[in-house]
């Protein structure tokens, strides 16, 4: 078999398993290079050694990055390492080769960006900023509070269908998660109330079709798409007057470092998120980390400068 049909035969695979259309895109791209690489050094699937992976990783280090200048990210490195090592495995596991070569394959890992957080007032400022006496603000509203009650991802916002939301017994389902897992999370007083509010007083005015299951529609009926979503937080956020790029997944984020300075547990707190393992809440706990040590420095006398002491 050559490269090509290995590489035609794999991909359907990943979208079977729930992978993103990007996701596959970009571990396309990455396998299409490679193919590339072993073409001009006449190498057939048989042939390959970790020798000749490590030296086409040091290719692709070399690649110029998103704004056409520098290096690539690591990240964007390792991503290309990840599909690499998943596609030798897929083979290995179908008997079309032997041994795999990415086994002492080794990438650095970058490092672990701490995610930015609002503080509480900050939420509670920028909440309050959509009109609450027009259809489109207090659909507004409601979805900045999903936001940061649930925690969701902006696709997973998005994507909320009618019968996912139950305010009888205030639980919301996410049905179509990151690589298609499902969780149910249970809806807050707050939140309830600007969801109820959004389907008495708004969402019958935006007049959706009668067979629309989108949850959050535009002003043309429809579901609402990626932009729109940004857009009216970038709204909301000038209004407020905070002088920060605020994002859905800071919102997220914030959901999460405010429910561990709550006292729920990491565990709790990963499994509202969604992650698939602990690692990923982890860094929400250096967050917190954070800001203990700053009011630590600003209110213990032991822990003041001369210049902070009264």
């Amino acid at each position: 078999m050559t490269w090509d049909s290995w590489i035609t035969r794999w991909l359907p695979h990943l979208a079977e398993r729930g992978l993103k259309a990007d996701t596959v895109r970009k571990a396309e791209l990455a396998l299409r290079r490679w193919q590339a690489y072993c073409r001009k050094l006449g190498l057939g699937p048989g042939q390959v050694s970790c020798d000749h992976l490590e030296s086409f990783v040091a290719e692709l280090g070399r690649l110029p990055g998103k704004s056409g200048t520098g290096v690539r990210q690591v990240s964007s490195l390792n991503g290309d390492v990840s599909a690499l090592r998943d596609f030798f495995q897929g083979m290995v596991k179908r008997g079309l080769l032997f041994q795999d070569p990415t086994l002492t394959l080794f990438t650095p890992r970058p490092p672990e960006p701490t995610p930015r957080s609002l503080t509480v007032e900050q939420v509670e400022l920028l909440l309050v900023q959509p009109d609450p006496c027009t259809p489109l603000g207090v659909r507004d509203r409601a979805i900045l509070e999903t936001f940061y009650s649930s925690g969701l991802r902006l696709a997973e916002v998005r994507l909320l269908d009618l019968h996912d939301v139950d305010l009888s017994e205030r639980c919301l389902s996410v049905r179509r998660g990151k690589a298609g897992s499902c969780r149910v999370l249970p809806i807050g007083r707050r939140l309830a109330e600007a969801l109820e509010a959004y389907l008495r007083r708004s969402r019958p005015g935006l007049f959706p079709g009668p067979g629309e299951k989108a949850f959050f529609v535009s002003r043309y009926g429809g579901r609402l798409d990626k932009n729109c979503f940004n857009k009216l937080l970038r709204l909301a956020t000038k209004k407020s007057g905070l002088k920060l790029h605020v994002t859905t997944h800071m919102l997220r984020h914030s959901c999460a470092t405010h429910m561990l300075e709550g006292g729920a547990s990491l565990e709790d707190v990963g499994r509202f998120l969604g992650h698939q393992c602990l690692r990923s809440t982890m860094i929400y706990t250096r967050l917190s980390s954070e800001a203990v040590a700053r009011e630590h420095r600003r209110t213990h006398p032991r822990s003041q400068t001369k210049e902070d002491q009264p």
